[in-house]
């Protein structure tokens, strides 16, 4: 089987087979992961929630998800990386400032 190279493609596959077969744990948090990416033979799946990558990486959904791939034909390398979102500090006051024309205290 030729492997795809577009990897919202497979993911997408991968996300209906887990629906289809039940593995609905699986398919919760999958759904909610949108930031894949396919290098090479590595599938990467960046999880943005601790508390996703926690459950997924369960050796039994981890499991379930592998297995998932291989049904479907896939022999990627599927990895998973915690990759939290980084927290944008804002200065509210300096906004706040800016917006109004003059200067706003913090408090």
């Amino acid at each position: 089987m030729v492997k795809p190279t577009d990897p919202r493609s497979v993911w997408g596959k991968v996300l209906l087979s887990l629906r289809k077969n039940g593995i609905i744990n699986v398919h919760s948090i999958c759904v909610e992961v949108s930031d894949i990416v396919l290098n090479n033979n590595d599938f990467i799946i960046n999880i943005h929630k601790s508390i996703n990558y926690e459950t997924l990486k369960k050796p039994q959904n981890l499991s379930q998800l592998l297995d998932t791939f291989k049904n479907l034909g896939y022999n990627y390398n599927v990895i998973l990386a915690f990759a939290p979102e980084r927290e944008i500090k804002v200065d509210k006051a300096k906004v706040l400032s800016e917006l109004l024309g003059c200067e706003v205290q913090k408090i």
